[in-house]
């Protein structure tokens, strides 16, 4: 014989029915996400002056009932060669494949053939996506919570 739970949800029901969701409230849930990417790439940044770690940055390009849009990345204009290196060292034979030169702040030469790629962007969409959409997930609850009781 297998067990049976009833359970009324009229008042769960009227509650659900009480709560309306704005886009402001959306953008807060998106945030907690957000936040995770954010510190997710800070974690895999190569560091020289911490420019480009201090910079991950995240921007919502478009907020409706319907969608979200946020862009999470760095700002500096160099990240893209850190992510997908330079020279002969970039990914997809997309690099230069002769060497150059160029000047330090300090005013010395330096003569390259590239860098190497470190990639931190696509490591963290990746490898931290279940932990974006939880902690998604865990501030709608959060919402539904506070509304519920």
């Amino acid at each position: 014989m297998n067990p049976t739970i009833t359970y009324d949800t009229k008042q769960f029901d009227a509650a659900l029915k009480k709560i309306t969701i704005d886009v402001p409230t959306l953008q807060k849930f998106e945030q907690k996400g957000a936040r995770v990417l954010i510190e997710g790439m800070k974690e895999r940044a190569a560091v020289d002056s911490g420019e480009m770690r201090d910079g991950i940055q995240s921007h919502i390009t478009e907020a409706s009932i319907q969608k979200i849009e946020d862009e999470v990345g760095p700002e500096v204009k160099y990240a893209i060669y850190q992510e997908y290196g330079t020279g002969i060292y970039a990914e997809n034979g997309a690099g230069r494949s002769t060497p150059w030169v160029y000047r330090r702040k300090d005013g010395t030469f330096v003569t390259t053939h590239g860098n190497r790629p470190h990639p931190f962007v696509r490591p963290t969409a990746i490898n931290d996506k279940d932990k974006t959409v939880k902690a998604i997930e865990d501030e709608f609850k959060r919402f539904i919570l506070t509304k519920w009781n």
